[in-house]
């Protein structure tokens, strides 16, 4: 740029846009072009009439001046949206646009508007100068940063006020979970996605213009749950320009030596959902030898892209493909706060087995890398591919139909995307509890882990351990072992106990008179039990959590590069019965066998087989 210019950051919004504005060619050859009233006339004539939505108009309108020109770089207007290839340029642009930037301008709204957008972890990251906007306020980043550290660091003195205001007061609780907060989780990225160091050799440049990229992509994914991006295929776009490049996990160990892993995250938008998805996929797959990202829920829900719209459209004549989401693309819903727009409610599942990225909690698989290779069934190179989902999110209208799942569109939606890994079946699902909703233990679900019915606790004060450990999971909140005394506390709430025989994790965190200790051991009992089930397999009798989705007659099995187990179940031909395929319902925790016991008590004579899961 031979300008100085400063860079909009703001959420784009679903609303049509309604609002006009004029762009027109404002460079310096064009206005010496005006000399006379008809020559002005004929210059805004030529000025280019264009739409946009609410919450940019409102941005212009807050930071326009009147007495000067100012320049805005803005991406709804910089960038052509109609021409994929333009966007797959732009895109990857956009780390030297924000980092040139003289300034960057959030801007939330001026009213109630969302702003849980994922760009903005990008144009943060990148920026040397940040001011954030609401309305006609204005605060600094570093200010605002202070501030939700600090929120963070006194959350639970927070809350205890809040609870007492509460008591004499008919408010609602509205601080929610911390980690439901996409701010903590901004600030946490912002703050660690690069190291920044001064060029000494090159005094001329800005401080912090050299920077070294330190987190994943993967390992970003799975910190920016919260934020949310207007088209699908930029949940993994938006951090192309900051992740850390990764060679191949299995260089010099495979054939798969020759990809290079990082072609498959360029942004290319001629590419659909479900493509990218499967890409980020294979990626995180090759990059770490492990398949976890299959059990680690990051995907959106809403799944309509800016080009479902126009390739649903009567106009487009090429042929279109609707195609289910694979089982093994994770979708966001069923993540610890669910969707972004439910985190401030609290909890709505229990958090992921396989944990974060670069801390592996588990070794089910006994250390072996995945053996793993993508499969699609070929729909021909010209075939739009749209997802299920993206038909039933347009407007019926555009279908011509009231209602879009009865659209010839959408029926007939086929699954077409594989994954083929390796592993073995160590049992089959005989017995599952019911779904322990917001954290209440039914006293069903304890008898199932060991108790006995009508239970009693043992004379020497004793917790079966299976059930215990399998209440925690087996680990700490840190991915430690468990210390001893949360044995005792399992007894402590076991004897406060509901006249039914239920514990009610809830109401016994929720008593002031509760100790301290206790309520930190039912924490994480909810963390690993909300909305799961208990479930025993068949022969073996094997112990522990599933997801509620999972059935009896459902197979829990090891898969080489999985650091946990899974369920998996059969999808047959209705005609001939044969196996098509297999689904994965979830990961699951199934006592003493969390560390590689499987793979050394239970692989079949056999040994491994390859499981092709849709």
């Amino acid at each position: 740029m031979k300008f100085p210019y400063e860079a909009l950051s703001y959420y784009w919004g679903t609303d049509p846009p309604r609002h006009a504005i004029w762009i027109r060619d404002s460079s310096a050859e064009a206005r010496r072009e005006i000399r006379d009233f008809q020559s002005a006339a004929q210059y805004f004539a030529k000025s280019k009439r264009f739409y946009i939505r609410s919450n940019l108009h409102a941005a212009l309108t807050q930071f326009r001046e009147h007495n000067r020109d100012v320049y805005l770089w803005i991406d709804a207007l910089c960038i052509d949206q109609s021409q994929e290839e333009e966007k797959n340029h732009q895109v990857s642009m956009m780390s030297r646009i924000y980092s040139k930037a003289e300034h960057v301008l959030i801007w939330l709204g001026a009213g109630d508007t969302k702003s849980d957008r994922r760009w903005v972890v990008q144009e943060l990251a990148l920026a040397s100068d940040v001011t954030v906007h609401y309305n006609d306020k204005t605060i600094h980043w570093r200010d605002f940063a202070d501030a939700v550290a600090v929120f963070d660091a006194r959350f639970d003195d927070i809350e205890r006020h809040l609870k007492t205001l509460r008591q004499t007061s008919a408010e609602r609780d509205f601080v929610g979970d911390i980690e439901g907060y996409g701010a903590k989780h901004l600030i946490n990225v912002t703050n660690n996605v690069f190291r920044r160091s001064v060029d000494l050799g090159r005094p001329h440049r800005r401080e912090g213009d050299h920077r070294t990229r330190l987190l994943s992509h993967e390992a970003l994914m799975a910190m920016l749950l919260r934020f949310e991006a207007s088209d699908p295929r930029d949940t993994v776009y938006a951090l192309f320009s900051i992740a850390k490049p990764k060679a191949s996990y299995y260089s010099g160990k495979t054939a798969s030596q020759d990809l290079c892993p990082i072609d498959l995250l360029k942004p290319d938008y001629n590419k659909s959902i479900v493509e990218v998805f499967r890409d980020f996929v294979h990626y995180c797959v090759e990059t770490s030898g492990s398949i976890d990202i299959i059990c680690r829920h990051w995907a959106p829900t809403g799944m309509k892209s800016t080009a479902t719209v126009n390739l649903i459209s009567k106009q487009n004549t090429r042929p279109k493909r609707i195609v289910k989401m694979p089982s093994w693309v994770a979708l966001l819903k069923k993540a610890s706060f669910g969707d972004p727009e439910d985190g401030l409610n609290g909890r709505v599942n229990a958090n992921s087995l396989v944990g974060d990225p670069d801390q592996k909690v588990y070794n089910a698989c006994g250390g072996k890398l995945a053996d793993y290779s993508f499969t699609n069934i070929d729909m021909g190179a010209d075939t739009e591919i749209l997802l299920e989902s993206e038909i039933t999110a347009v407007n019926p209208r555009l279908l011509g139909t009231p209602n879009p799942k009865e659209s010839s569109l959408a029926a007939g939606a086929v699954n077409a995307f594989f994954i083929n890994v390796e592993g073995f079946q160590i049992d089959t699902i005989h017995q599952v509890s019911g779904r322990i909703a917001d954290g209440l233990l039914l006293r069903e679900c304890l008898v199932m882990g060991g108790l006995a019915e009508p239970y009693t606790l043992d004379p020497k004060g004793i917790v079966p351990d299976k059930l215990w450990r399998t209440l925690v999971a087996g680990k700490d909140p840190n991915g430690k072992n468990p210390p001893s005394w949360y044995h005792r506390a399992c007894l402590q709430c076991l004897a406060q106990s509901t006249v039914a025989g239920d514990i009610n994790t809830s109401t016994l965190i929720g008593r002031p008179w509760t100790p301290s200790l206790v309520v930190e051991f039912l924490r994480r009992v909810q963390s690993v039990v909300w909305q799961r089930i208990f479930i025993e397999s068949s022969v073996r009798r094997f112990f522990g959590l599933a997801p509620n989705e999972a059935r009896v007659g459902d197979m829990i099995c090891i898969l080489y590069g999985c650091s946990v187990p899974v369920i998996l179940r059969e999808i047959k031909d209705r005609s001939t019965q044969e196996i098509l395929h297999y689904e994965l319902i979830g990961e699951s925790y199934i006592y003493g066998l969390m560390d590689g016991e499987a793979v050394e008590d239970f692989l079949p004579p056999e040994g491994s087989k390859s499981f092709k899961l849709g």
